[in-house]
């Protein structure tokens, strides 16, 4: 009866029930991105994207950049030949040579990563990732025709803290993490190092060794000051030095190989895990690369100006039993360089007014090549250079406390050159060059039909530039790519501890770059050509739930009906008999886009309970593939695949360390990770 009397006593908008309680442990965390160039909410942005914490990347087990297909609606990623290749919305990059940049750019704490090859790495002491779906031609701009990826990572803290991660897995797996930051409030600093290694997952039975292995080292240092409250710089390095054999660890599909040829009884792998290499020859594939990168931002009362520069410095080294076969035939050899320079200066309004607005210059200078490609001893030294630079602006105005326009634009020139000479100096590229221009507009119309619920129209358009094929060549470079796309969303919070969020687009996709193989077996050599048009519809959305207090569910999943409407002189092969392809030409009129499953889905929950003195929690990501076709003939298909992580942890109650027993692809799940086909047969790796 005193416990009833006091409660009464107390006012009952101040009153803790049982009710209000459960309320407040299952409200969903507010999420803030900075898609638009100033933080916003999540919920508040009329665009699709997805966004994730570090501590839901881990139960979900994405361990990489590769591994984000598995959460993200239209998201996916493969490799083409050794090149990773993220696509969103079935509009991806699908060229190689050394001056290509992806379709989806990465920013790595906002600093612009224009290196292809350099697109797979590890993910560790991440603050958050953010997803944008969509091109996004306005402030992110440089080719995010298909959209963007954001990562960004721990920010250095005062005082001092730190963790450290070993783990040990199947293959051999070896694992270490370790992250420290520590300083004063003016001056802080953090320092995070990453190491990965295991002895590979295929076996090569001409050398009786393990095959496809991973041994990765990244460090990166942070400094940033402080000196009074409205300045803010950071300073960052990053070293990364990645030996990743995987997608080299080939075998031919089907058997179809060129070393077959005059060879009736050459045997070779055919296991989903096995390769047959060279006798006593050592495929390899390394990556290193350096990055240095300033930010400073600066805040007045009416606007924040921010600067980023970034340099970059990467190198590429690679050997391939191109045959896949233990015949001598082909070997190719790579040896890549790219640097560059990027420089971005915006201003972003301040301020709670009813217009609100950004606008920024971006400068961009790459030089790349091949020091040399190496095909059986034949030579060839590539060298090309771009720079390029844009403008961009953007404002939005709110009509009504529920209805706001946002319009903007950007203008884009680049220039680009290229030239090339094989080892006897027969074959020679001159310098060449080429420029172009585009402006591209944008403009979204939300509206906020209630608190929790806000209906949003977007149009945006996006550009490529050129690309010239120095590999091959070529003195005339393929057409920029030009994208235009319609989205109708809806983003609602119907209840505390429910979030959903749906689109619907249209894409129009102009002067596709696609790559193509040489005819010729001693040059294999790859081909630039301008696919002439397709148009992409689809729907996805995702649903995150907290129904009860410590469960989280995430259910997400998209549709794509994306397809060539005109590609007229499309390369295609036909399997000659006794091995290897002869190329021809097709009408792929029609045809899906490559690489694009029509269907992907994924649900991800974790689940925290009170045990042993501690807290047990149980996540798992399940991601379905509905598969795709590897090229343009739909010769070669993946078939639909299922993949399940999970993770089983226990932290004691003061929370200083966690013992996790994880697992990766618990379904055993057997899918390609890159499909390559050439007159030299067809080239597959799991």
């Amino acid at each position: 009866m005193a416990s009833s009397a006091s409660a009464q006593s107390t006012p009952p908008s101040q009153a803790e029930t049982p009710e209000t309680t459960t309320q407040s442990a299952t409200a969903l965390d507010e999420i803030i991105v900075t898609a638009q160039r100033r933080s916003e909410r999540l919920q508040d942005v009329p665009a699709a994207i997805s966004a994730f914490g570090g501590e839901q990347l881990d139960n979900a087990g994405v361990v990489n950049t590769r591994d984000l297909a598995t959460v993200t609606p239209s998201l996916s990623f493969t490799l083409n030949s050794y090149a990773p290749q993220a696509a969103i919305r079935g509009i991806g990059t699908r060229g190689v040579n050394p001056g290509d940049e992806q379709v989806v750019p990465i920013y790595l704490d906002g600093v612009y990563q224009p290196f292809v090859v350099g697109a797979l790495f590890e993910l560790s002491n991440i603050e958050r990732i953010e997803v944008l779906r969509g091109p996004q031609g306005t402030l992110l701009g440089r080719n995010a025709t298909g959209g963007a990826i954001n990562i960004i990572t721990d920010a250095p803290q005062a005082g001092f803290s730190g963790n450290a991660a070993i783990g040990y897995g199947s293959f051999n797996e070896r694992s270490a993490n370790l992250y420290v930051t520590g300083g004063t409030d003016i001056v802080a600093g953090s320092l995070s190092l990453d190491y990965i290694q295991d002895d590979g997952y295929v076996y090569d039975l001409t050398n009786q060794r393990d095959f496809g292995s991973l041994d990765s080292f990244t460090a990166r240092a942070k400094l940033q000051i402080t000196p009074d409250e409205f300045t803010t710089v950071t300073l960052a390095a990053t070293f990364a030095d990645r030996y990743d054999d995987s997608s080299i660890a080939n075998f031919a599909l089907n058997g179809n190989s060129i070393a077959r040829q005059g060879r009736p009884t050459l045997t070779y792998a055919t296991g989903n895990y096995e390769s047959s290499q060279d006798p006593g020859f050592a495929p390899r594939l390394t990556t290193d690369q350096k990055g240095l990168s300033a930010t400073i931002v600066r805040e007045f009362d009416a606007f924040t100006i921010t600067s980023i520069s970034g340099y970059q410095e990467n190198r590429l080294s690679y050997d391939a039993d191109v045959d896949m076969t233990p015949a001598p035939a082909f070997n190719l050899k790579s040896d890549q360089y790219d640097e560059s320079f990027n420089q971005e200066l915006f201003i972003a309004s301040a301020g709670d007014g009813p217009f609100n607005w950004v606008a920024g210059l971006f400068y961009f200078n790459n030089s790349a090549g091949q020091d040399p490609r190496n095909l059986n001893g034949g030579l060839i030294f590539t060298d090309t250079h771009a720079e390029a630079w844009a403008a961009y602006v953007q404002g939005s105005y709110d009509f009504t406390d529920a209805l706001t326009l946002t319009v903007g634009g950007r203008y884009s020139s680049d220039t680009k050159d290229a030239q090339a000479r094989n080892g006897t100096n027969t074959q020679i590229l001159p310098y060449v060059e080429e420029s172009w221009d585009s402006f591209n507009p944008s403009a979204s119309l939300d509206y906020a039909v209630n608190d929790q619920t806000k209906v949003y129209l977007r149009y945006a358009t996006a550009f490529k530039s050129g690309v010239f094929n120095a590999t091959g060549f070529a003195a005339d470079p393929v057409d920029p790519e030009q994208v235009k796309s319609w989205e109708i969303g809806i983003k609602s919070d119907p209840a505390p501890w429910i979030r959903t969020n749906f689109a619907a687009f249209t894409t129009q996709y102009d002067n596709i770059q696609i790559f193509a193989r040489s005819p010729d077996p001693n040059n294999a050599s790859v081909i630039l050509q301008n696919a002439a048009t397709a148009e992409i519809k689809g729907v996805e959305g995702d649903v995150t739930l907290r129904p009860a207090p410590g469960l989280n569910i995430i259910v997400s999943a998209s549709y794509l009906d994306a397809k060539y409407d005109e590609f007229p002189l499309a390369q295609s092969f036909i399997a000659r008999p006794g091995g290897g392809n002869t190329a021809i030409i097709i009408d792929a009129s029609g045809n899906r886009l490559t690489r694009v499953p029509e269907f992907t889905g994924s649900f991800s929950v974790d689940y925290s309970v009170p045990a042993f003195g501690g807290e047990v929690t149980a996540s798992g990501n399940l991601y379905y593939n509905g598969g795709f076709s590897w090229g343009v003939d739909d010769r070669i298909v993946q078939d639909a695949y299922t993949t399940v992580n999970a993770q089983l942890s226990w932290t004691p109650a003061d929370g200083r360390y966690k013992v996790a027993l994880w697992g990766r692809n618990l379904t055993d799940s057997d899918h390609l990770l890159t499909v390559s086909s050439s007159v030299l047969g067809d080239q597959g790796a799991y």
